[in-house]
């Protein structure tokens, strides 16, 4: 029975990767320990899903590394190890990639852990690509101001952007002989560790270099070619007005339940099977009722994302809004009581 559940397990997560456009991948155990061997690595890597129940489980927490024979030959100086980026540098490790980090920069308090892991610090060799995960636009330009892409290299940026800026940050790459993709991320951390991101491209799939695809191939388990540059960009702000103003919806529904003196828990378990229902109730509902704001994703970078989107809405005459001015205004308060730091559904208790 449980040979039988691994063959099933194994089978849909092949079928769901062929449906997703991931290259083949060889699965842990599978020819790797002959006889007993390969099943008790196939048992020990299967396990959480027999533990629990649930096959899906296997492939909707973490998908095995995709290792590619000649892997090690693609080097990427990566920019940027902070919540998000420092998860997916261990990916693409893991991953067999060699990942070069600056000594200096954003997140560079995090970035010697990762050379113990098996990350490299860099010596100023080149490199294949440049993978960015960085706050803000300006901090882009600075970086490969600072540090200019040489020819040949592809500059991966998986920031979320400003899309108005993503044209001239490719003219730049190209005026050095390197190419550039915007292609913002998706997800919590812990997709970006076990290579789960949503990911959109400003490109062609067909556009892209060998490494750049297999980069991406390795940290997201669903991408969208937008066509264009500055598209992924665009594509990820309209992602951030959405899912940060269907929390403020939640948190003003939680007002009223707490006013009500409706029972919490009880209460969140049935809107999640109700209309109501989304991923942010999912993920943050029980700890906004709670009034917990533990950092996930800082209120800071919802700021700067909403400013982004509202300022490209006033640019275009005769578009009128509404709701994305007021929650400017509220993520701004929050600003100003300083809670950047904080989780973004911080803005919420105004």
């Amino acid at each position: 029975m449980v040979l039988q559940c691994i063959a099933d397990v194994e089978e849909r997560a092949l079928l769901h990767s062929a449906n997703c456009n991931y290259p083949p991948r060889q699965l842990p155990g599978r020819e790797l320990l002959p006889g007993v061997g390969l099943v008790v690595a196939r048992i020990i890597h299967f396990l959480p899903a027999l533990i629990d129940g649930s096959v899906a489980a296997v492939y909707s927490t973490a998908r095995p590394p995709i290792r590619y024979e000649e892997v090690g030959m693609y080097h990427i100086l990566w920019f940027g190890t902070g919540r998000f980026g420092s998860p997916m540098v261990s990916r693409l490790v893991e991953s067999g990639f060699a990942v070069h980090l600056p000594r200096s920069g954003h997140g560079t308090e995090s970035s010697a852990a990762l050379v113990e892991a098996g990350a490299h610090w860099w010596s100023g060799g080149a490199v294949d690509l440049y993978g960015l995960c960085l706050p803000r636009t300006a901090d882009v330009v600075q970086t490969m101001d600072n540090y200019p892409p040489g020819a040949g290299v592809e500059v991966l940026d998986f920031s979320t952007g400003d899309p108005r800026q993503a044209s001239s940050l490719l003219s730049a790459a190209q005026a050095r002989g390197a190419g550039y993709m915007d292609c913002p991320v998706s997800g919590s951390a812990a997709h970006g560790r076990n290579g789960n991101l949503t990911m959109w491209i400003g490109s062609e799939r067909s556009s892209a270099s060998e490494p750049g695809r297999q980069t991406i191939d390795a940290l997201s388990q669903r991408q969208f070619w937008m066509g264009r540059v500055g598209a992924g960009f665009s594509a990820k702000l309209v992602n951030q007005v959405i899912h940060i103003l269907n929390v403020a919806a939640i948190g003003e529904g939680l007002k009223l339940a707490e006013a009500l003196d409706l029972p919490r828990d009880e209460l969140i378990e049935s809107l999640r099977h109700a209309s109501s229902t989304s991923a942010m109730l999912d993920r943050f509902g029980a700890a906004i009722a709670a009034h917990d704001h533990t950092a996930h994703f800082r209120l800071e970078l919802a700021a700067k994302d909403i400013e982004y989107a509202s300022n490209i809405l006033k640019s275009f005459s005769g578009v009128q809004t509404s709701y994305i001015d007021l929650l400017r205004d509220d993520l701004n308060t929050a600003l100003s009581r300083g809670e950047g730091d904080a989780n973004f559904t911080t803005f919420i208790d105004n």
